[in-house]
C-alpha cells in the first residue's frame, strides 16, 4: 500500500478514493464508544477493517490486542495504523484471515464489486445472494472458540457480516465468564428476529444491553414500520443491521 494513496481521517489512514473507509471509521468511533477499556484488558477484534476500533482500544493501556481481518488491502492499512497508533507499546497481534465457527483450515471469502466491498466481505453467503458477490478467494480460517480459549479476552468486538450466527448456534448465546463486554452486528431483520427469539434470553441472564443502534434506510416511508421492543427501539424504513453492545451484570 503506497502512502500517497491514503489520507488521514479522524487520526487514521484510509484510502483516498473510498468513502466506505471514512464511514467505517466514523461508525466505529460512534458505536464502540461504550467500551470501558482499562489496564490489563485483552481485546479481541473480529473484523478489523482499517483499524478504527483497534485505534480506540490502543488509546488505553490495555494488555493485549488481537485482530482478525480477511481482506488483504484492509489488513495492510490496519497494520500500518496499528503500528502508528500504539502509545503504550501494547502487545498486538493481527491475523490475516476470516473468523468463523468452522474448523476448516481455509474458507472462501466473498465480496461484491460495489463501493462498500471492503467493509462487507463475508464467508456467510447463500444461493440467493451469492451471484451478487462476484469476487471470491480462499482465506485462512480462525475458529472463534479456539481464539477465545487461547487468548481469554474480556472485551470482544465482532463484525463479521453474518458469520457470527453459526457461533451463536453453537453456544446458544452463553458467553464465557471472563468476557465482560461484547459488541456485535446483527444483519438483516430476519436474522435479528432469530437472534431475539433463540439467543437473546441467554445473553440477558448475564449481560445488560447498554446500547442499540439500527442501521436503516427509507426512514421517511411511514408504511414500513418496525419495532424491536426487547431492544427498546422502533422506527420506519428498512433495517439493514443492528449494532448491539452488552456489558456483564455486576453482582
Amino acid at each position: 500500500m503506497k502512502l500517497d494513496t491514503l489520507r488521514l481521517y479522524k487520526g487514521l489512514y484510509v484510502r483516498k478514493d473510498r468513502h466506505d473507509d471514512r464511514c467505517m471509521v466514523k461508525e466505529c468511533q460512534s458505536v464502540y464508544k461504550h467500551f470501558n477499556f482499562s489496564k490489563g484488558d485483552v481485546v479481541l477484534d473480529f473484523g478489523v477493517n482499517v483499524g478504527g476500533f483497534a485505534s480506540m482500544a490502543l488509546a488505553s493501556p490495555i494488555k493485549k490486542y488481537i485482530g482478525i481481518e480477511a481482506d488483504p488491502e484492509n489488513f495492510e492499512i490496519a497494520q500500518f495504523n496499528i503500528d502508528r497508533l500504539n502509545p503504550y507499546k501494547t502487545d498486538t497481534l493481527l491475523l490475516k484471515g476470516a473468523a468463523s465457527a468452522s474448523l476448516d483450515k481455509n474458507l472462501m471469502f466473498y465480496q461484491t464489486e460495489s463501493g462498500n466491498a471492503k467493509c462487507s466481505g463475508t464467508i456467510a453467503v447463500n444461493s440467493r445472494n451469492k451471484h451478487l458477490r462476484k469476487v471470491s478467494y480462499s482465506v485462512k480460517n480462525f475458529n472463534i472458540d479456539e481464539l477465545i480459549k487461547k487468548h481469554r479476552p474480556n472485551r470482544i468486538k465482532m463484525d463479521i457480516e453474518g458469520a457470527e450466527y453459526d457461533w451463536f448456534a453453537q453456544n446458544k448465546g452463553i458467553m464465557p465468564s471472563f468476557i465482560k463486554e461484547i459488541a456485535f452486528d446483527l444483519h438483516k431483520m430476519k436474522s435479528i428476529r432469530m437472534f431475539e427469539k433463540e439467543y437473546l434470553s441467554n445473553f440477558l441472564k448475564d449481560f445488560d444491553i447498554i446500547n442499540v443502534c439500527a442501521n436503516t434506510a427509507y426512514e421517511t416511508n411511514k408504511k414500513m414500520k418496525w419495532k424491536l421492543p426487547v431492544f427498546g427501539i422502533k422506527g420506519y424504513g428498512m433495517v439493514f443491521a443492528l449494532d448491539v453492545f452488552f456489558r456483564r451484570k455486576t453482582k
